[in-house]
């Protein structure tokens, strides 16, 4: 119980409003293959009203998926997005 109530007041703390277009995107390569994006951007902060400056991690995800192991024959395609 105590745990729970902890976890709901940070939940609290943890809120934040985008405000805005994002100030700066870079985008972040590894032996030439795309990693992700670093997205600074203004938001606000739910908890105490304040304007603040973020960054964002974002990364692609897989985006199809084959049947069988890639070097196999019989491949198809099971999943695309």
């Amino acid at each position: 119980m105590a745990q729970t109530q902890r976890s709901q007041r940070m939940c609290v703390y943890l809120r934040y409003f985008p405000m805005g277009h994002p100030v700066s995107v870079h985008l972040y390569f590894h032996l030439d293959q795309f990693q992700g994006y670093l997205v600074k951007h203004h938001a606000t902060n739910l908890a105490t009203s304040k304007l603040e400056i973020m960054e964002t991690w974002v990364a692609p995800k897989k985006n199809f998926e084959l049947t069988t192991p890639p070097g196999s024959t019989f491949s198809r395609l099971q999943f695309a997005e």
